[in-house]
């Protein structure tokens, strides 16, 4: 597996069901967590083949900031969409709705259900992290101090 997938997770999205796709990001992902979208037919539960003339986009809201979007648009690999949440969206620890949006041109055709991942806080995010330092302990040098008490 490339390094690029390795935060891919692997989805069939069925627009006429309550699909939660749960997926692991931390706060400060770049470009490393995502989906690989395969739309799948909800009655045949056929495999529908990606178009050019469609866009899958991920749409995340933050609930402190209602109503404010941030978009991604995916690309096509295959037999399915590759779309990735952005920095943006995981710029913050804590709630982050999502909604799965395919596109004809600016119209949308079809939404998935709305879903609720949580970005953990990293740590290494609130300033820059602290090489630690190991305590070397010569003991036969300490023997020889405590000997000579």
């Amino acid at each position: 597996m490339a390094i690029d997938r390795l935060g891919l997770k692997n989805i069939k999205v069925r627009f006429n069901s309550n699909d939660e796709f749960d997926i692991f990001a931390v706060q400060g992902d770049t470009q490393s967590r995502g989906f690989s979208a395969t739309l799948v037919n909800p009655e045949t539960y056929e495999v529908i083949k990606p178009s050019s003339n469609y866009t899958l986009q991920l749409v995340a809201e933050r609930p402190e900031n209602p109503g404010e979007y941030i978009v991604t648009t995916g690309t096509i690999e295959d037999d399915h969409y590759i779309v990735y949440l952005s920095t943006n969206m995981l710029i913050n620890p804590g709630p982050l709705n999502l909604q799965l949006v395919l596109k004809e041109g600016d119209q949308a055709v079809i939404r998935s259900a709305p879903w609720t991942i949580q970005v953990p806080r990293a740590l290494d995010i609130d300033g820059l992290p602290i090489q630690g330092e190991d305590i070397i302990v010569d003991y036969t040098e300490l023997r020889a101090q405590m000997t000579s008490f």
